[in-house]
């Protein structure tokens, strides 16, 4: 019996190189726990696979992965830039139409409170009566 290999523990070897232990990837799980360490195995071996299936290393595999997700991060910042830009757009005034000039008229006629209002950083009294 002393003959036997010792069982090997770890992943299974699928004829590729083993998944590397050193990667510094943060892993978390949906409520930011930690992974235990056999869903640190399965996803090792999950890795491996992927990277089996493709012909490539683990650790280039892992490269790609990481390469995809940092350009899907900056387009998902590029894109939330251009909303900002679109929401921040400044009112370009017109000439004053005659209805809102009527009915401006027609409430500096009526007995109205005065209103404080800001208006372009300076407050303006609007209604006096």
């Amino acid at each position: 019996m002393s003959a036997e290999a010792p069982p090997q523990s770890g992943p299974p070897q699928h004829g590729g190189p083993p998944p590397p232990q050193g990667l510094p990837i943060n892993i978390q799980g949906p409520n930011g726990e930690q992974p235990t360490p056999e869903q640190i195995r399965q996803i090792q071996q999950q890795l491996a696979a992927e990277a089996e299936k493709q012909g490539i290393s683990v650790q280039e595999y892992v490269q790609r992965l990481r390469a995809q997700a940092m350009a899907q991060q900056q387009a998902q910042m590029q894109a939330q830039q251009e909303a900002q830009q679109q929401q921040q757009q400044p009112i370009q005034p017109g000439p004053p139409k005659p209805e809102a000039l009527a009915v401006a008229n027609w409430l500096k006629t009526q007995e109205l409170k005065p209103r404080t209002v800001v208006h372009d950083e300076k407050r303006k009294d609007m209604f006096r009566g």
